[in-house]
């Protein structure tokens, strides 16, 4: 699969359940982009992160490898994102289970939301996710100019 295929894969958001043995089925859009076994990481803003193995690999030599080990927030961005980091299976059926400690941090409960965002797919508590859609939506314009303008200024 090319880049711009795999990248077409990783779109859309989906409503999903977790059932009484924690298992989450991945949809099946996101399907063709992942293989049998991906990582799953803490990410940002109270959600969880799918990789690819190559997209895991990428991350931490794009973003993690240009950080200065002498600097301690460094050394704590990378220990945390490894030590959140666990290698999963899906079984037969299309299903993963998130590790005890990652849906802690994610407060994931019963009802959840997988959302494709570029290189990875993300897992929220459905009502978080909310209120983050709640929370931005209303300013969608002014982040994306102020992004421009940033990168213009580059």
């Amino acid at each position: 699969m090319n880049a711009a295929t795999h990248a077409a894969t990783n779109v859309g958001s989906f409503q999903q359940i977790m059932d009484s043995k924690n298992r989450i089925i991945l949809p099946g859009a996101f399907r063709q982009a992942f293989s049998k076994s991906f990582i799953i990481s803490a990410g940002f803003d109270r959600c969880l992160y799918l990789w690819r193995p190559e997209d895991w690999d990428a991350f931490k030599r794009q973003e993690l490898g240009k950080i200065s080990h002498l600097k301690k927030q460094s050394r704590d961005l990378e220990r945390w994102f490894h030590a959140h980091a666990h290698i999963i299976e899906l079984d037969s059926q299309h299903r993963f289970v998130v590790p005890p400690p990652l849906r802690a941090s994610a407060a994931l409960s019963r009802e959840l939301i997988l959302a494709g965002v570029a290189n990875r797919v993300e897992v929220w508590n459905r009502d978080e996710w909310q209120k983050y859609m709640d929370r931005i939506s209303g300013s969608i314009e002014e982040i994306a100019e102020s992004l421009s303008r940033e990168q213009n200024s580059l």
